[in-house]
């Protein structure tokens, strides 16, 4: 559905592994348009997944990302855009704090790996340039989001399902020092482990964190709650296999995935517009079958109110109260009820003999301008990628690439 503004970004610079040997074997060379991908640019952009955790086929995603890249950084040379140096500050910035790290931490990381801090502005330089791109082109044509798309949005919003993962940990703290050892401790368990009573064991005698004493028992995780790396990580995998290592800025992590479900959510607050009628009758069992009557007949809380003519001024009542009803009497009744419906309320009933007819006029999501304001920004994101993914591929379709 809908997603957040951030998610443009994350899709421009996605795709970026440390090459588990000192010698790669890669050959090919690549010619965009006449702009030449070398061996060695391959060569970086594979080590740079890898130290990135991303998995598959690393030289294939290496090629067709600097393929993009190239394009990328024509298409905005063509509409005379430029990239300067603060711009990629800025970009970097963004990036490493996505994985809750400095710039400074992020490139020691990647040089640790094998990356030169050259081949990794060169990656950043072509996001910002196919962001300035998109923004150039697309702009103009994500703010005609109508009224009528944000309602749908807002409903849907309303319900939907959300993932959640059973998960065990070990979380192990490092320093500097340490780091690359707990990493290979947290490789070995990720290689070793073959169930959750193994990884139970593990978490015993080698997290730090409060929930060894229970093997590691996390409990039930919204995918939504985890970091970006963890998430990626842990969608991608089986259940019933240990996940990571996840780097953290003082602890190295190792999950479980015990298993998945699917919850629906509702996180909206709602008021309700609902009815009262004090139905009269001779004595409380005629008042009680007169007002069953009653719910027999109408469908409305306008037609409650015309059946509220032949009783005393003030026994139809109509309000609208908010997600915060102090109204106790009425509150867990309501929420039994759907637009339309009506029930009896016999604890309103009195000595002189009526009873109490509650029926429920609408329910009402509250929303806040403010919600829609986000709704309509999610809208033009989700706008521009669409519209920047279709560019990409078009500008694939007519490139000639030589490999």
């Amino acid at each position: 559905m809908i997603r957040c503004a951030s998610a443009v970004f994350a899709a421009i610079l996605p795709l970026l592994v440390p090459a588990t040997g000192s010698s790669l074997q890669i050959t090919s060379a690549i010619s965009v348009n006449g702009a030449s991908i070398s061996d060695f640019d391959i060569e970086q952009r594979v080590r740079m997944l890898a130290a990135l955790g991303i998995t598959g086929n690393l030289q294939q995603i290496a090629e067709d990302a600097l393929i993009n890249d190239r394009l990328y950084l024509q298409e905005s040379e063509r509409l005379g855009i430029s990239v300067s140096e603060s711009m990629i500050a800025t970009g970097l910035r963004e990036y490493a704090g996505r994985r809750n790290q400095t710039s400074e931490a992020f490139l020691n990381f990647m040089s640790s790996q094998g990356v030169l801090e050259q081949s990794l502005t060169e990656f950043i330089r072509a996001g910002v340039a196919w962001r300035s791109v998109v923004n150039r082109r697309f702009a103009g044509e994500a703010r005609e989001i109508s009224e009528d798309e944000i309602d749908r949005a807002l409903a849907l919003r309303g319900s939907e399902r959300r993932q959640q993962i059973l998960l065990s940990e070990v979380a192990m703290a490092y320093r500097p020092a340490t780091r690359e050892r707990v990493i290979g401790i947290a490789n070995s368990i990720v290689n070793s482990v073959k169930s959750a009573g193994e990884f139970a064991d593990a978490a015993r005698s080698l997290s730090d964190s409060e929930t060894a004493g229970q093997g590691g028992a996390i409990g039930w995780v919204s995918v939504d709650s985890l970091p970006a790396d963890a998430r990626e990580k842990l969608l991608g995998a089986p259940i019933g296999v240990a996940v990571g290592p996840v780097v953290s800025d003082n602890a190295i992590f190792v999950f479980f995935k015990r298993d998945t479900k699917e919850i629906e959510v509702d996180g909206r607050s709602f008021e309700t517009d609902h009815a009262t009628l004090r139905v009269y009758g001779d004595g409380q069992n005629d008042a009680k079958r007169r007002a069953q009557a009653i719910i027999r007949r109408v469908d409305t809380c306008n037609d409650l109110l015309a059946e509220s003519r032949i009783y005393p001024k003030g026994s139809y009542f109509r309000r609208t109260t908010g997600p915060d009803n102090s109204i106790e009497e009425i509150k867990a009744p309501l929420e039994l009820l759907d637009a339309g419906e009506a029930m009896l309320l016999p604890s309103a009933g009195s000595s002189t003999g009526s009873i109490v007819l509650l029926m429920l006029c609408e329910r009402k999501p509250v929303l806040e301008p403010e919600d829609r304001q986000a709704v309509l920004q999610a809208l033009r994101s989700e706008k521009i990628e669409e519209l920047a993914q279709d560019l990409i591929t078009d500008l694939r379709a007519s490139a000639i690439i030589d490999r």
